[in-house]
């Protein structure tokens, strides 16, 4: 198998990837491009996706020059097609000549005088759903090689996963179905908390300042793609009757002190971690991972990149915000918030015991707008939480998240 750091592989999933977040475009469209950078890349024509239903082989879309007589809907017999041995191989199928090989006894060859072929075929829920082929009237003057083959493998998990999405979606929202609901609602639940993990990682993979620009553009293409299969869960949640966010009951001292032990935040500098968590503290009303995240993001900012030694001071208690300490913390893109008694996670960088083996940038104050803090506020905002900085700024940065409403007294 070709390895994915092959140029030529790799240049193919950018530009599928390009195709799959295509939001404005309607998925005849996404095809027909996926079907034209097939066409591209094998040098063929003729670009083909098609549903074989028993002997029937049916058009489903066509990329083709304006001289091919093929059109969406047409059908055949499946023993009229080079694609009547490629849905029962178990990998592609391809040929550069026909005329010197036994394929020019093929019925497809004495009807339609198709030289090259290159094909492979499409599975959906792990059936054999049709295939997806490129062909040409002329011969091809390169053999077909292990990229080719690679690529074509990968094209067609990229166009079975979305028909798979897309009969997912279908059969959700027909369905008034109590149980196909629930299970709906927990798959998206579930995926929803994988994509979460996937976003916050990849969120602070880019944070690295040292990463080369093709890499941090990878990254890019990872947060971009996870977004968007996060609004899938939540249309898939929405189909379901099951609100997206899961909002729930939360300890914030036991939530930090689990994302200190995910984020193992002794490394890069930090030799020491100095924690106060209270315990039996009130509950806040929050979505774990989302607020794991967002503590995540925070202690990457707060711990910094420069060279040196430093301690890190994490805590956790109740305070009461007034009117007056509101109006500093207040970013332009942020709603007001509301005084009243909130929980606090304080995070907070200072120098070591040894001063002078320390960086002067041990001591440089947070940067209000850092990216770290800005994706914080994002994660935070369902759950009326927000960031306060030290006023002068220093290495600190506070999270704050409202109590928990208490229960309403019945009559």
């Amino acid at each position: 198998m070709a390895q994915i750091a092959d140029p030529r592989v790799a240049a193919v999933l950018r530009s599928m990837h390009d195709i799959t977040i295509m939001e404005s475009q309607e998925p005849r469209s996404r095809t027909e491009a996926m079907l034209a950078l097939g066409c591209a890349q094998f040098g063929l024509p003729i670009g083909i996706l098609a549903q074989v239903e028993d002997e029937s082989y049916e058009v489903v879309e066509v990329h083709s020059p304006p001289e091919v007589e093929l059109a969406r809907g047409d059908s055949f017999a499946l023993g009229a097609t080079y694609c009547q041995k490629t849905i029962a191989a178990d990998g592609p199928v391809g040929f550069e000549h026909a005329a010197q090989t036994e394929w020019n006894l093929h019925p497809a060859y004495v009807n339609f005088r198709l030289e090259a072929y290159f094909g492979i075929a499409i599975r959906v829920f792990g059936q054999t759903w049709g295939t997806l082929n490129f062909s040409s009237l002329s011969p091809r003057d390169v053999n077909f090689g292990d990229v080719d083959r690679e690529i074509i493998r990968l094209m067609a998990e990229c166009i079975g996963s979305t028909l798979e999405r897309d009969t997912l979606e279908r059969e959700v929202g027909n369905s008034g179905n109590g149980v196909m609901r629930r299970i709906t609602a927990g798959i998206a639940h579930d995926m929803n908390d994988m994509l979460t993990a996937i976003l916050g990682h990849a969120t602070l993979a880019g944070m690295d300042r040292g990463l080369s620009a093709d890499t941090r553009h990878n990254l890019e293409r990872i947060l971009h793609s996870a977004q968007r299969a996060g609004a899938l869960c939540g249309r898939l949640g929405l189909h379901s009757g099951h609100r997206g966010a899961a909002i729930e009951p939360l300890d914030l001292s036991a939530v930090t002190r689990d994302t200190l032990h995910l984020r193992q935040v002794t490394a890069h500098g930090i030799t020491q971690v100095h924690t106060d968590l209270a315990e039996q503290l009130p509950m806040v009303e929050a979505d774990y991972q989302r607020l794991q995240q967002a503590l995540m993001a925070v202690l990457e900012c707060v711990r910094g990149k420069e060279d040196g030694i430093a301690t890190l001071h994490v805590s956790t208690r109740a305070v009461e915000v007034y009117g007056a300490d509101l109006g500093s913390s207040l970013q332009r893109d942020e709603p007001p918030h509301s005084p009243g008694p909130y929980l606090v996670c304080r995070i907070r960088r200072t120098p070591a015991a040894r001063p002078s083996t320390a960086s002067a940038a041990l001591h440089r104050p947070i940067d209000r707008h850092a990216r770290e803090l800005a994706a914080a506020r994002r994660l935070l905002r369902p759950s009326g939480g927000w960031i306060r900085l030290a006023d002068p700024p220093e290495a600190m940065v506070e999270v704050l998240l409202p109590l928990m409403p208490p229960p309403v007294a019945e009559a």
